[in-house]
């Protein structure tokens, strides 16, 4: 079988009405192979009809008769994800050296259920562990490449390898390895484009590409992305991914400036998702309402979106979604000009993005308290700072001209020449490289200089509260 099912096909299959003998044997094929999507619609159908009304004379032999269907293909179901669970376990229980080489030369191992095992393990992680995330996407890429094609249909195997690489971009692109994330994207749309154009996979790759394109700081094609993955989303009528598309559209607005627009995306967002299908998702736009409301001033606005939104935070947040709270309400507190108070959730956001290895969140948000101390006139505190920084991001490699923005600013430190202008000009510099990483930093910082660029508070061309970098909110999950 090419492709999938259609889903009357598969739901007449599962409730016992007619199939051909051959269409049922394809049908039976394609479930075993491993297709997650078509084995719910079946399993979903064979035990949503026992609950339909049948003819008097019928029902008994009936209901035996779906009931025997739906429990041989709930077991086969239950078998398979078993023995992926097993194969899973096996797997880590070797060293990452060896996990890639048994994936690719071990048969027992290539097979759609392990790679979406990896694949669901890799999401779980991303929150916490970006560069955990990105190893697991790569060991299920490096399965669905070995998926043989004499076991499993084309369609499916095409469909995991897409899958798989579409994960392992997501999860690059928030270790912020932003080329190499835009290369495997590339790689999984040759997968959608001559797959078996399934239209949630093409929705999916549209919602990952506008986000990537966000982050390379690329506006229009963003923009146009995330309404071409609304559109679809909206064509598979299903309401709460459209909605998620829509905070989405709501974070490219509000990271090129226009908070407004943002606001009035996740208002119409909030009639669209539902909270008990993904709950961190009520999460995501408690967060953004309250970045979005601190940049048109509302700040007071602001704080009470992040307070309201505490429980949630920690029930369904993740690690880093935490450590974003306290780096957005240093933002607000700096605004309001309650500088030790913003101090001390810099620091708390700081030493979390350190200890996950967050390179690059971590040293802008080491900036902004560096920004912070400069401002209250604590030189103490900002030269042990800047001690602080430079072991800890070359441990943890920092891009290379990131890293040489913060060698010149540390340096800077030490022999008095920095204050509050220098940490927010390195920052901007943080955003300009992420979005362009051929940018050589002393050519960037001369131009600075040439266009009046630096200066104390308030100079022209210094970042005051009005310009100062932002958090970044966040996107959906």
């Amino acid at each position: 079988m090419a492709e999938h099912p259609a889903r009357s096909v598969l739901e007449a299959f599962a409730t016992g009405r007619s199939t051909g003998a051959s269409e049922a044997r394809d049908i039976v094929r394609h479930l075993l192979a491993g297709c997650r999507r078509c084995r719910s619609i079946a399993r979903e159908a064979a035990l949503g009809s026992l609950a339909e009304p049948l003819p008097p004379e019928a029902y008994r032999s009936a209901v035996a008769a779906v009931r025997s269907r739906a429990s041989h293909l709930g077991a086969g179901l239950d078998a398979e994800d078993r023995l992926s669970e097993e194969l899973f376990e096996q797997l880590m229980d070797h060293p990452p050296g060896r996990q890639e080489t048994i994936l690719r030369n071990h048969r027992r191992y290539q097979t759609p259920g392990l790679v979406d095992r990896l694949g669901r393990e890799s999401r779980s992680v991303l929150g916490e562990d970006p560069r955990r995330a990105a190893e697991l996407a790569r060991l299920a890429v490096t399965a669905a490449d070995a998926l043989a094609d004499d076991r499993y249909p084309e369609a499916l195997i095409r469909d995991a390898r897409a899958r798989a690489r579409i994960r392992l971009s997501e999860a690059l692109r928030r270790s912020s390895h932003l080329r190499a994330s835009g290369r495997v994207l590339e790689e999984a749309r040759g997968y959608v484009v001559h797959g078996p154009g399934d239209r949630s996979l093409e929705a999916q790759l549209a919602y990952k590409e506008a986000m990537l394109l966000n982050d390379q700081g690329r506006l229009a094609g963003a923009l146009a992305a995330i309404d071409r993955a609304f559109r679809l989303y909206r064509e598979m009528e299903d309401s709460h991914l459209a909605g998620k598309a829509l905070i989405n559209r709501g974070v490219i607005l509000a990271d090129h400036q226009r908070p407004a627009e943002a606001i009035h995306a996740v208002s119409h967002a909030a009639a669209l998702v539902d909270p008990v299908r993904d709950p961190k998702l009520i999460l995501v736009m408690f967060h953004n309402l309250a970045l979005y409301f601190s940049q048109i001033g509302w700040l007071d606005g602001a704080l009470r979106f992040l307070r309201d939104a505490s429980v949630l935070y920690e029930q369904v947040g993740s690690r880093s979604e935490r450590l974003r709270r306290h780096w957005l309400e240093g933002n607000i507190l700096v605004k309001q000009g309650r500088m030790e108070e913003a101090c001390r959730a810099f620091r708390r956001a700081q030493e979390g993005f350190i200890e996950m290895g967050l390179a690059c969140e971590a040293a802008k948000v080491s900036l902004e308290l560096a920004a912070a101390y400069a401002e209250l006139g604590w030189s103490l505190h900002l030269r042990r700072l800047a001690r602080q920084m430079l072991p800890i991001f070359r441990a943890q490699h920092l891009h290379r001209e990131a890293m040489a923005a913060l060698v010149y600013f540390c340096r800077s430190v030490e022999e008095d020449r920095a204050g509050v202008w220098l940490a927010r000009a390195v920052l901007r510099f943080f955003e300009a490289v992420e979005k362009d990483p051929e940018l050589v930093f002393e050519g960037w910082r001369r131009r600075q200089q040439k266009t009046g660029r630096r200066g104390g508070r308030g100079a022209p061309g210094s970042a005051t509260a009005a310009s100062r970098p932002r958090s970044k909110p966040q996107s959906g999950p």
